[in-house]
């Protein structure tokens, strides 16, 4: 014979043990939500940093540039930014100062080819290239700033677990 009481716990314990399942179900989603947003946080953090690396990279190549568009327009605006850029190390001025620095050869291009109609080929390839590399670099940056923005990557960051781009500066959710 089978106590009563055994009884009454073993059909206590059933329901138990099925809301201790579900709880243990529920955890194991959680983690697994918790890796997938930590990792596609980091992984456009890194995309990021590659793209401002590339981007910065490409500026040292292009020096040239600015001899090209100084044929016909005003040298001083392009030179003063690039050396602003060269002399900051510090994010997120850095990548400030060479957004600057594109903004003043876009600027010069946009001059350059409206009073001489057209840039030479040369010239036209490396701006386009230039514009190019900022392009990727601030479509990067904007994939990285609404992961981190989102509810789960805005938890990630207030416990410590990832961070959001510190170089978010205006105007690149426009471009």
């Amino acid at each position: 014979p089978v106590h009563p009481m055994t009884r009454l716990l073993t059909l206590a314990s059933v329901p138990l043990g099925l809301a201790l399942a579900a709880a243990t179900i529920l955890v194991v989603i959680g983690v697994i939500a918790f890796a997938i947003t930590s990792y596609r946080l980091y992984d456009s953090a890194l995309t990021t940093t590659t793209s401002r690396t590339a981007l910065y990279e490409a500026l040292l190549q292009e020096i040239g540039v600015i001899d090209r568009l100084a044929l016909d327009v005003p040298r001083r605006p392009l030179e003063r930014t690039y050396l602003t850029w060269m002399e900051t190390k510090q994010e997120p001025a850095r990548i400030t100062a060479a957004l600057a620095f594109l903004d003043e050869v876009e600027a010069a291009a946009a001059q350059r080819s409206q009073d001489v109609h057209v840039l030479d080929q040369d010239t036209d390839r490396i701006v386009r290239r230039l514009a190019a590399i900022r392009d990727r670099y601030e479509e990067d940056l904007q994939l990285w700033a609404e992961r981190a923005s989102g509810p789960a990557g805005a938890t990630l960051i207030a416990i410590g677990a990832g961070h959001a781009p510190p170089e978010m500066h205006p105007g690149a959710e426009q471009r």
